[in-house]
Formats: C-alpha cells, structure tokens, sequence
C-alpha cells in the first residue's frame, strides 16, 4: 500500500555536543584509571603496599565519580527531553484531548526512546574513542597485541551494525503483528452477535489464538536476536582479552616486558572492549531512538481554515502499512477523500483514523462526535425512533423533515414506531445508508464518515445525499470511494494502490 500524499516535518535535533563530551571523557578517564589499576597491581606485586593501595583506591574512586557525574547529567538531559516532549505531544498532537485513542501509548513509547537519545550519543562516541586504547595497548604489549585488538574490533563492529539493523526490522514486525492482532480483535467483538447466531464463536476465538500466537512468535524471535547479540559481544571480548592475555604471558616468561605493561596491556584491552560491549547491547535502542526523534519531530499540517480552525480530526504520522507516514489534521468544513483500488486500504485507514482501529505506529484523536455511514453500518433491533434519535428527544417534526430530506418520507418510514428487526435485514442497502445518515446528522455529528456507498445508490439516491451534504458546510467529511464519490470538491485526496511484493 503507498499513499500518494505530501506531508510535512520540522526536523528537530537533540543537541549532542555535550552527551558527545561526557562520552570521550569518560572513555579517556576509564582508559587512564586501567593504566593506573595497572600500575597500582604492579607496586603491590613488587611489595609496595602502601603507594600501590593508595593509586588503586585514588584510581577506583575518581572513576566512581566521573561515571556518576556523566549518568546523573544524562539523566538530567533524558527528564528535560522527556518533559519536552510531552508537552509539545499535548500543545499539538491532541487538541483538545478529548477523545484520546489507544495509539496514545505508542506515543508515550516514542517520547521514551526519544529521550534517551542523549546517553546514545554518549555510548556511541565513548566507543568512537575508546580506539585510542589501541595506542596504549601497543605501548605496553607490542605490535601483536594491538592487531589483536585492531582485528577483533573491526569484526566487532559490522556484527553490531547487521544485529542492529534485524533487530529494527524485528521491532517493525512486531508493531504491525500487535496492529493486526489488535484490530482483528475489535473487528470480531463487533460481529460477536453474528457469530454466535452462526454458531461460529470458536472459529472468533480460533482467528485471536492464530494471531496472538503470531504476535508472541515476532517477540520471541526479537528476544531470541537480543540474547544472540549479548553472546556475540561476550564472546568477542572473551577473546580478545584472552588473547592479549597469552601473548604478554609469553612476554613475562621471555622478559620482554615487564609486569606493570603486561597488567596494563591487558586491562585496557578489557576496558575498551567492555565500552565497545555496551555499544553493542545498546546500538538497537539508539535506532529506536532516531525512528522516534523522526517521528516527534513532525507537526501535522492543517488543511485550510488558518491558524485559529477548529480542529475536528488529527492524526500524526500514523502508519498502518502505509509507504509513507500520514499527518494530516483536519478542521470544520474540510472535505477529505480517499481514493483506491478495492483492497487497497481505504477503509483500514479510516478506521485508523478515527480510532477504531490502533495503527502500527502514530497517533489519532478527535475532538467531536463522528458518524459512520456504510452499506455494513449497523443498525439495532426496535423502532425506528431508537434507530436515529438513540435515547435523544428530537422533536417529531425534525426527524420527519430530515427523512424528507433523505427521500426517506413517504410510505413505511412516515412512522417512527415502526418496527425494525435484528440489524435492519428487510430493509435494502441503500435505505440503511440513508438511515444512517440521518442518524448521523441529528446527533449532530462533528466529523461525517462516508465509506464507499456508490455501489448501493442510484444516481437519482447519489445527488440526493450529495445535496443533503453540501447543505452542510460546516461538517467535516472524510469519504473512501473506488469511483463516483459522493464529495464534488475536496480539500485534500489521499490515493491509496495496491502494494505489489
């Protein structure tokens, strides 16, 4: 499915010259106190109790505090972004919210990974520099050692980068799969009275149990990928501190080098890959982090009406299979038309969109009432009154003129006690539609819903609802139609295809 629509982003970057900081000077403060750990265990090898302790307790306390220091600033910088954020979510993707809808959590999900984008920063440049430990590694174990550790790391790091990279798929996979299982739930429990008349309640539950043993297969495959990554990066450190370890025992036992450059060649060969390690474990948070800068990042763009238009409708960068994120927002009055083949998507997106259905990613709210009107719209056993008033007084006089209106006034209708059955089945297509409708319109509905109709109306019932329509400037229309919609003018147009794999 791709969506033939442009939308609109103000790419927002965190600042990171200060994460980038706090990330090389822990990495030349953890490098320089291995040095000194080194240093320190070889006077208490030699019998120099009292230097080598002091150097060791001065070495582990100075490290203490700066990786203090640097994760209390990152905590700091993560609550400001945090509190950012969530206040710019309030001032501009849910106005007013009223009727917030269940994506709201992916939301708050994004803020999360949002903001820790600056101890990514911090991760990701304390790796870039700990390659300076290269240099002390070949200072203090010789030219083997470091092409140790220089082959190790460049192994190191295009493994990192492929987990990195399935683990984003992996998390891609794993929103769509709860989409769908989310969305096949709310489609069941509307036709749970369907079921049970046809017996078939068990294939209902049968359909959830496929698809949330689907959902747990996409997290157990993701989980399955973290546990791999974490042995991998064990494993390369393992090694190569292994590795450095026996080439400066056969330096000791040569006397090529001395203990305190064999301790030291070894603990910064520890040091650096134990930052490197973490870089690693963390690489899928800091693209879970872009994708969720990229998405904050974005405001909806108003149709029309200004500044000061009542937003009825807002939806930010939603994604339900879509090639490209959708943010569109739309005020009293818009008309919005969706377009595309049978299958494309049109009526997944406005459910989407007015919160029936929770899309992979995004976020939809609405600020008013929203009428539906489908050839499958449901209508309820009793009479026609409990039909399009729903419990509300309405004068006798505006509902039959409203049904004039409709071409609804003449013959059965022109009694509002009149009997309807178990979801209107005597009464044709068409009829439904205008009756719906009419429901619509009396509940004095913000946002009008109209999903693909032209195939139950003539064209005498086409023009006729299309008149009703127009009549009304100030409703907010959002139609999906194969052809011949209902809509002659439209604010915006969404063209769905159909996604070839």
């Amino acid at each position: 499915m791709a969506v033939a629509a442009s939308t609109s982003s103000n790419q927002y970057r965190v600042a990171s010259r200060g994460p980038a900081i706090a990330g090389i000077s822990q990495t030349l403060v953890r490098l320089a106190c291995a040095v000194a750990t080194g240093v320190a265990l070889g006077e208490l090898a030699r019998g120099a109790i009292v230097s080598g302790s002091t150097v060791l307790v001065l070495t582990l306390v100075v490290r203490w505090m700066i990786t203090w220091l640097i994760e209390t600033l990152n905590a700091a910088c993560e609550r400001s972004l945090r509190v950012r954020w969530h206040v710019r979510s309030l001032s501009q993707m849910i106005i007013p919210p009223t009727n917030q809808r269940e994506s709201r959590h992916d939301l708050d999900v994004a803020i999360e990974q949002a903001s820790n984008a600056p101890t990514m920063t911090t991760i990701a440049r304390a790796a870039q520099s700990s390659l300076l430990g290269v240099v002390v590694v070949f200072w203090a174990g010789g030219w083997l050692c470091a092409l140790i550790v220089v082959a190790l790391v460049a192994f190191a790091v295009p493994v990192y980068v492929r987990v990195g990279t399935r683990s984003s798929q992996l998390a891609d996979n794993y929103q769509q799969r709860r989409a769908t299982l989310q969305g096949r739930q709310l489609s069941l429990l509307r036709h749970v009275f369907e079921l049970r008349a046809l017996g078939s309640l068990p294939h209902g539950a049968d359909e959830i149990a496929a698809a949330t043993g689907v959902e747990q297969n996409a997290a157990m495959t993701a989980l399955r990928l973290a546990l791999q990554s974490s042995l991998v990066t064990e494993f390369l450190s393992g090694v190569s501190i292994g590795l450095v370890a026996m080439v400066v025992g056969f330096g000791l036992l040569g006397n090529r080098i001395s203990l305190i450059h064999a301790l030291v060649a070894v603990l910064v060969t520890s040091e650096m890959f134990s930052i490197i390690r973490r870089f690693g474990a963390e690489f899928h948070r800091r693209d879970d982090a872009d994708r969720a800068l990229a998405l904050l990042a974005s405001t909806a763009e108003p149709l029309s009406g200004g500044e000061n238009a009542a937003l009825v409708l807002t939806a930010q960068l939603i994604s339900v299979g879509l090639a490209t994120p959708l943010s569109i927002s739309i005020a009293a009055g818009n008309r919005v038309l969706i377009t595309g083949p049978s299958g494309a998507g049109k009526t997944t997106l406005l459910e989407t969109m007015i919160g029936w259905r929770p899309p992979t990613f995004g976020v939809s709210t609405t600020s008013g009432r929203v009428g539906v009107v489908r050839p499958s719209g449901h209508l309820l056993a009793g009479t026609l009154r409990d039909n399009l008033c729903l419990g509300v007084n309405h004068r006798d006089d505006d509902v039959f003129s409203l049904l004039h209106e409709l071409g609804l006034g003449d013959g059965q209708f022109g009694d509002l006690d009149l009997a309807i059955g178990d979801d209107a089945r005597t009464l044709s297509s068409g009829e439904r539609v205008k009756l719906l409708l009419a429901r619509a319109l009396l509940a004095s509905c913000d946002v009008l819903v109209i999903d693909d109709v032209a195939g139950v109306l003539d064209d005498e019932s086409r023009q006729l609802l299309r008149g009703v329509i127009e009549r009304r400037p100030q409703l907010a229309i959002l139609e999906a139609a194969i052809d011949r919609p209902l809509l002659t003018t439209n604010d915006f147009v969404i063209a769905l295809e159909l996604h070839h794999a």
